[in-house]
């Protein structure tokens, strides 16, 4: 089993007839600002509910995802938003913005 680094707690939007699934890896897009440039990292969902499967509401949802890079390393992507890619698609499902970071304590 992969080892997981950080937590980041995150405000998504998915778009309209798209779902995610619970455990599946997804790339993480932030947008490029006028102090950082754009950045693409992997993120595995992780739902709040224990017996939910999947996400399809179009409403903002409160949602982590595991990283395997630590805080410190990623620490600069703390409030900058972020479009969400389906890496088995290929295309864009979702967007959202980090609230907040945690680093898995081991």
């Amino acid at each position: 089993m992969e080892e997981y680094n950080s937590i980041l707690a995150t405000k998504i939007q998915i778009h309209s007839g798209r779902k995610l699934r619970n455990d599946m890896i997804y790339e993480l897009v932030f947008n490029k600002t006028k102090k950082y440039e754009s950045v693409k990292i992997d993120g595995v969902l992780e739902l709040h509910k224990a017996n939910q499967k999947t996400l399809s509401s179009t409403k903002l949802r409160l949602v982590n995802f595991k990283s395997y890079y630590g805080v410190e390393e990623i620490n600069y992507l703390n409030k900058r938003s972020f479009k969400i890619i389906d890496l088995e698609e290929n295309c864009t499902v979702g967007k959202g913005v980090v609230t907040s970071m945690n680093d898995i304590i081991k």
